[in-house]
């Protein structure tokens, strides 16, 4: 219903080009749908009120906060922040709480390259230290004490394993370190403690902690340290 020029009336939708025009409370008794076809319809299941303190609601729910430089969603409590470019976010905006829908990207991990999130790395990054394996490798004869794996040694020396190399069944033991009171028995060795004098490999995969590593070797068993000394 259109209201008479110059004498607003509640609840009736009134243009007025006049400067005692007063705002008016909007409430429409009906709520405009857009099908997924592109059809426009008013349907008759709810209604939606623009009120003067500029919140559009559905019902007694504000969904959003209107003012004359745009809407911007709400649920009455909490007004989602919308911020320019380049303007980092702070621990204080209300945010929108969003996910990837389960109906594109692998949100769990890799499924196949075209349907999984990429993760990329920054740009500054700093170094991540990636361990082939053991290019370095040196030869420990029998009855040595504590003889150094590499020119000098150092904490963060990475040792891929040892191979032992008894001479007889009954050899003596093989201990690894990386520093005085760090002392790994890793071959105990005594009678019979082998049944042939094949080499066999002691796997580790260890970095140093406090210093180079050394090996200890008892009588009759020699060894061969590989992975990267310094």
């Amino acid at each position: 219903m259109l209201g008479t020029a110059g004498s607003p009336t509640a609840n009736t939708l009134s243009v007025q080009g006049i400067g005692s025009g007063t705002p008016l409370t909007v409430t429409i008794s009906s709520i405009v749908a857009i099908t997924s076809s592109g059809t426009v319809s008013v349907v008759s299941t709810g209604s939606f009120t623009v009120t003067s303190t500029g919140q559009l609601s559905v019902g007694s729910t504000a969904i959003l906060t209107v003012s004359a430089t745009g809407a911007r969603i709400t649920d009455g409590t909490n007004t989602a922040a919308v911020k320019a470019a380049l303007t980092a976010p702070s621990s204080t905006d209300a945010a929108l709480v969003v996910a990837l829908s389960p109906n594109g990207l692998n949100t769990n991990g890799q499924a196949t390259m075209a349907n999984s999130a990429p993760v990329v790395l920054a740009s500054n990054q700093s170094n991540i230290p990636v361990i082939c394996g053991g290019n370095n490798y040196e030869t420990v004869a029998a009855s040595q004490s504590s003889q150094v794996l590499g020119p000098t040694g150092a904490t963060g020396d990475y040792i891929t394993r040892l191979v032992a190399i008894p001479a007889t069944t009954s050899p003596g033991n093989l201990l690894l370190s990386d520093g005085s009171t760090n002392v790994i028995t890793v071959f105990s060795g005594g009678s019979s403690s082998v049944t042939n004098l094949a080499p066999f490999m002691i796997e580790l995969g260890l970095l140093s902690v406090s210093s180079a590593w050394k090996v200890t070797t008892g009588s009759n068993i020699s060894a061969i340290g590989i992975g990267k000394f310094t």
